[in-house]
């Protein structure tokens, strides 16, 4: 019986076990770990780690090219997973001169920074504090 190498590919860069990627196949997994060891010259698990890693890596590279058309979730998410960037930071401070930011991701193509009232011990003109 020939294997269908393509196949098989495909299923491990999904991130499919030797055990799913032989149930796709109908056939037991010690023939596919035999087989790509006599076709590849190279152990299952080595090779499934390859293939596995250019999967995450196409992965990687579609959501990259969303993000940079504009996908705004796929902004959001890359940033929160990618740069750790958080939706709003708390900051623990008695200095009134530190200005505190949120985000709002909002649902159009921009996303705005918007300053946070700051309560200061300086009073106005009018002599109320702010």
């Amino acid at each position: 019986m020939d294997l269908d190498w393509k196949k098989i590919d495909f299923l491990l860069e999904a991130g499919c076990s030797g055990y799913e990627v032989a149930s796709q196949l109908g056939v037991h997994h010690d023939t596919i770990y035999n087989r790509l060891a006599q076709h590849y010259g190279e152990s299952f698990t080595d090779y499934s780690v390859k293939k596995r890693q250019k999967g995450d890596a196409n992965i990687r590279v579609v959501q990259y090219q969303k993000a940079l058309k504009g996908d705004n979730h796929m902004l959001i998410w890359l940033g929160k997973n990618r740069l750790k960037q958080k939706d709003k930071e708390e900051v623990a401070s008695n200095d009134p001169t530190k200005v505190v930011f949120e985000v709002n991701y909002g649902t159009g193509n921009q996303i705005e920074i918007l300053p946070k009232t700051v309560s200061t011990s300086d009073t106005s003109s009018s002599g109320q504090r702010n």
